[in-house]
C-alpha cells in the first residue's frame, strides 16, 4: 500500500494494489514560480521515482529516479503560460526477489507569482498594491465626509435646541410679565372702583 501526504492540504491517497504508479493533477496560473519537495517517510525494500510533467507540451519539468528515504528532494521551475501538471509517483522494489512495502510520501507544493520579472511584478504586485491604496484612500475620504456630516448634524441639533430653549424661556418670561401687568391693572381698577363707591 502506498500513501501520499500533501503538506498543504494534509490529504492521504492510497495507491491501488494492482499498480505501482500514482498520478496527480494540478493547475497553474501564468507567470508562476513553483517550489516544493518530495520526501519518502516509510517503506520496506522500496525506492521512489517522481516526475512532474506539463500536459500541454509533454515537457518534463522535474524528474528524480531515486528519492532518498527521510530526506527532502527539492524542485523549482517557472512557467510563463497557464499549465496543467501531472505528477507521477512510482514505488518500485529495490530487490525484486524480496517482498517490498510502499510507505508514505510527503509533498510540499506551492506556487507564487514570478515577481523577479519586472512586467509580472508590475501587473501582479505593484499595480494591485497601488489600486488597494487608492481604494483605501477613497474609503478613508468617505469616512471623513460622513463623520463631518454627522458632526454638523449634531451641532445643528444642539443649536436648534439652544434656540428652542431660549425661545421657550423668553415666552415664559413674557407671559409672566403680562400676567403680572394684567393683574396689577385689574387690582388698580378694583381699587379705584372701591374708592369711587367709598368702600375704602
Amino acid at each position: 500500500m502506498f500513501v501520499f501526504i500533501s503538506c498543504a492540504m494534509a490529504l492521504i491517497h492510497v495507491l491501488p494494489t494492482n499498480t505501482h504508479l500514482k498520478t496527480y493533477s494540478h493547475s497553474l496560473l501564468a507567470n508562476q514560480i513553483t517550489q516544493g519537495f518530495f520526501s519518502p517517510l516509510q517503506g520496506s525494500n522500496c525506492k521512489y521515482a517522481v516526475t512532474i510533467e506539463s500536459v500541454s507540451d509533454e515537457r518534463t519539468l522535474f524528474y528524480s529516479p531515486n528519492l532518498t528515504p527521510n530526506e527532502k528532494t527539492h524542485f523549482s521551475f517557472v512557467n510563463d503560460e497557464p499549465k496543467e501538471l501531472r505528477i507521477y509517483i512510482e514505488a518500485l522494489p529495490i530487490d525484486p526477489n524480496i517482498p517490498h512495502e510502499s510507505g508514505k510520501m510527503q509533498l510540499s507544493f506551492y506556487s507564487k507569482f514570478n515577481t523577479f520579472d519586472k512586467d509580472v511584478a508590475k501587473s501582479h504586485a505593484v499595480e494591485p498594491a497601488i489600486k488597494q491604496l487608492i481604494e483605501f484612500e477613497k474609503l478613508l475620504h468617505q469616512i471623513i465626509v460622513r463623520t463631518q456630516a454627522k458632526k454638523e448634524k449634531m451641532l445643528a441639533i444642539m443649536r436648534s435646541q439652544k434656540t428652542l430653549f431660549a425661545s421657550v424661556t423668553f415666552l415664559s418670561f413674557l407671559t409672566f410679565v403680562v400676567f403680572v401687568g394684567v393683574n396689577l391693572y385689574q387690582m388698580k381698577k378694583i381699587e379705584k372702583f372701591f374708592r369711587m363707591k367709598k368702600l375704602l
